[in-house]
């Protein structure tokens, strides 16, 4: 039986303040968003919808801070920076907080693209989909330092440019 080898941190707080790299893909990798032209990413009116959902996610989470992100036709690639505050002590009266995990701020990010897509999809405007919008994991990653943080937005900067390259045999 195959089992999936965990992919995160043992010990870690995903809570915890810092930079994220986040991977998202299309259940069975299907092509909704858009398509790759020339090296650069074509929306389509899927692809517009999801990246509205970028622009509330500050909003919703006013800790979390979309520091990059690129749609492609399958998958999405983004930088996620968490800025968490410190403690209340633990005398305060104030209702705690719970900080968002890189979890809560994916599995947010999947519902509110989906129910949309649904909506979408009873109007007509984008193409059904068999079972679910996004494959249930994600991959994410812990940036640790400026160097790797660097590497990892031109990585997705490039990503539109090093796509045709990358799927030369669905050509």
């Amino acid at each position: 039986m195959y089992t999936h080898r965990p992919i995160r941190l043992k010990d870690f707080s995903y809570t915890r303040s810092g930079y994220y790299f986040i991977t998202i893909c299309t259940e069975g990798r299907v092509h909704r968003f858009g398509e790759i032209k020339n090296g650069m990413i074509h929306l389509d009116q899927a692809g517009i919808m999801v990246k509205k959902w970028f622009g509330i996610l500050g909003e919703h989470f006013p800790s979390v801070y979309v520091d990059l992100f690129v749609i492609m036709p399958d998958h999405i690639h983004c930088i996620l920076k968490i800025i968490n505050s410190p403690s209340p002590s633990p005398d305060t009266t104030e209702p705690s907080w719970k900080e968002p995990s890189v979890m809560d701020i994916v599995g947010w990010l999947k519902t509110m693209t989906t129910n949309e897509y649904i909506r979408g999809v009873k109007a007509g405007l984008f193409p059904r989909f068999e079972k679910r919008l996004w494959q249930q994991r994600f991959y994410d990653r812990v940036i640790p330092h400026w160097d790797a943080l660097q590497q990892t937005r031109a990585y997705i900067f490039n990503n539109p440019m090093n796509w045709e390259h990358d799927h030369q045999d669905e050509l």
